[in-house]
């Protein structure tokens, strides 16, 4: 039977041991997992939000610039807070998004058919020899997505200025 005395020497050579080994390997080092790249308003996008973006737009966009994506990323988190601050939500920050501009700006366009029937003379040229009536879908179409996207531009350069948006670094360097 061990004795008493002996199980403390032993939990002592083994507690000398640990702290033995801690010491060679010296002290423990803090490891970066991500950077910042920017604020918008208390709310940050870190470089590996901004990676996954750019790598994503890349398949789609080979020329697109890392600043490019940054500001979609920028773009994007304005939307989702200004949705948050109207009690929206959903299941996901996409579909978040997607009602917000289903709200705030699909919503307030309304396009009479003397408008499409103004974009389709003015836009001749993409329709072809079509005439009015077999396209009048597509025109009407290409209007709301013309007339949403400057909508929507507009929106965001309001919420650009209520809000503080900080950048932390040159959009593609690296930390």
């Amino acid at each position: 039977m061990i004795h008493c005395n002996s199980v403390k020497v032993i939990r002592a050579i083994w507690i000398c041991a640990l702290a033995a080994i801690a010491s060679w390997a010296g002290p423990a080092e803090a490891v970066v997992i991500d950077h910042v790249v920017a604020f918008v308003d208390n709310l940050a996008i870190t470089q590996s939000d901004l990676d996954a973006l750019h790598a994503e737009r890349l398949g789609a966009d080979p020329g697109q610039q890392m600043g490019a994506s940054l500001d979609e990323l920028i773009e994007r988190t304005l939307i989702i807070a200004a949705a948050r601050a109207l009690g929206l939500d959903a299941p996901t920050d996409d579909a978040l998004a997607a009602e917000y501009v289903d709200l705030k700006i699909k919503s307030g366009i309304l396009v009479l058919d003397s408008d499409v029937r103004a974009y389709y003379r003015s836009h001749k040229a993409e329709f072809g020899d079509s005439p009015f009536d077999e396209v009048r879908d597509a025109a009407r179409e290409r209007l709301l997505a013309s007339l949403q996207a400057e909508q929507l531009k507009r929106h965001i350069g309001t919420l650009r200025e209520r809000s503080r948006i900080r950048v932390r670094m040159n959009p593609g360097e690296r930390p």
